[in-house]
């Protein structure tokens, strides 16, 4: 499938927004671990670690539909089954960042309640998706 640059580890706490006093609209900062690879795996990322589970299993068929149109707008059109086959499959991105990133980083009490939302919401998220039918 296609590849582009990808951040690694695209979630909220990574993205700065404007204010009413200005700024860009959006910037992504903490390119630590920036890949060549498919772009689908920091689509499944952020809507893995950033929604709660409910909301996700609500809301990603739309936000997915909604990811494949603002690339259309781009004249970038992808197959939306394929497309949902790599979001499923890369649901496992996200645990594998939890644990390794767990590792590496100085652990207090925020980073440990973050890195246990982490794994848990992307588990279950590979589990809702079965994930595991593709490997």
């Amino acid at each position: 499938g296609p590849k582009a640059i990808t951040h690694g580890d695209y979630r909220l706490d990574n993205m700065l927004f404007a204010t009413p006093e200005g700024g860009a609209s959006i910037a992504v900062v903490d390119w630590q671990t920036p890949a060549h690879g498919s772009p689908i795996t920091d689509l499944s990322y952020f809507l893995g670690a950033g929604l709660l589970p409910d909301e996700r299993r609500a809301h990603e068929r739309e936000l997915v539909a909604v990811y494949l149109e603002a690339l259309d707008a781009y004249d970038i059109t992808l197959d939306e089954a394929w497309v949902w086959d790599q979001y499923r499959r890369d649901a496992f991105a996200g645990l594998t960042v939890a644990a390794m990133a767990s590792q590496i980083v100085t652990l207090n009490d925020r980073s440990e309640a973050m890195f246990g939302a982490m794994a848990q919401r992307h588990l279950r998220q590979a589990l809702d998706l079965a994930s595991f039918d593709l490997i």
